[in-house]
């Protein structure tokens, strides 16, 4: 079956249209069960919009629902991240904290889409969280993360399994 996703696209095409306007960072979070297609709809929308990024893209699975593999920790996505952005292993920092502020710096004032797909919680996802409005974070879980709504002001799209 063949899920249409125009409208959760379009959604999310409107959230980066006003993504520096108004000086925050931008979040949307994706949610909805397994199986419904947030993975793709996340990855699909960000190749359709990547001249929207001109300063790159990086992706993370942080396996939060993983059957085999434990979540992915914090400090080893943002090890990722920093090696991508061009930070020798040599350099970087061991603290999570010190690596959030490196990856914060090195995306501050760069239109970057980051997404970090299969979050299990907030806590997972915050540190992941650019700092510069000019960037555009996209979460996808199964579970609705209420924090990010509340506490980073994220913008919530739920899917369903339902077909167009």
């Amino acid at each position: 079956m063949r899920v249409n996703r125009a409208v959760e696209q379009d959604a999310l095409t409107t959230l980066l249209g006003g993504a520096t306007s108004d000086g925050f960072v931008l979040i949307s979070t994706v949610d909805g069960v397994a199986g419904v297609g947030k993975s793709t709809l996340a990855v699909h929308w960000a190749h359709r919009v990547r001249d929207r990024c001109p300063d790159g893209d990086l992706y993370v699975n942080l396996r939060g629902f993983d059957p085999i593999a434990e979540p992915l920790e914090a400090a080893d996505a943002l090890g990722s991240f920093l090696i991508a952005l061009g930070i020798p292993t040599e350099r970087m920092p061991q603290e999570l904290d010190a690596r959030a502020g490196l990856f914060r710096s090195l995306v501050h004032g760069k239109q970057m889409l980051i997404l970090l797909d299969n979050a299990r919680t907030a806590e997972q996802v915050r540190p992941l969280l650019p700092g510069s409005s000019s960037c555009l974070a996209l979460v996808t879980s199964r579970n609705r993360l209420h924090e990010l709504v509340v506490r980073e002001g994220a913008c919530w799209l739920a899917t369903s399994a339902i077909s167009g």
